[in-house]
């Protein structure tokens, strides 16, 4: 059960990898589209598009295949400086 649970977590963080790459692609092709309606820009705005769907594909894969998606969403991201941070803070300094 737990090999299923977690096979589905990573198709579901491979998906929101690929979707980071459609979506920053889909952004630039409207601001393309939008500033000059027309034939061309609609063609450059698709080539933009489907570049965006290709870089997707291949960091959604590359990422699968190096370290599973679910590995890279999972862990903990943090500074070793936090591990001390509280103490730190709570020092104070005494004035001579």
């Amino acid at each position: 059960m737990n090999n299923i649970i977690r096979y589905f977590l990573d198709i579901l963080f491979f998906l929101i990898t690929l979707a980071s790459g459609i979506f920053a692609g889909a952004i630039f092709a409207f601001f393309i589209y939008t500033a000059q309606p027309g034939t061309s820009t609609f063609i450059l705005a698709t080539i933009v598009l489907l570049l965006g769907l290709a870089i997707g594909i291949f960091s959604a894969r590359l990422l699968w295949k190096i370290r599973g998606s679910n590995e890279l969403s999972g862990g903990v991201r943090a500074s070793h400086d936090f591990d001390f941070f509280n103490s730190h803070s709570t020092k104070t300094t005494k004035d001579e």
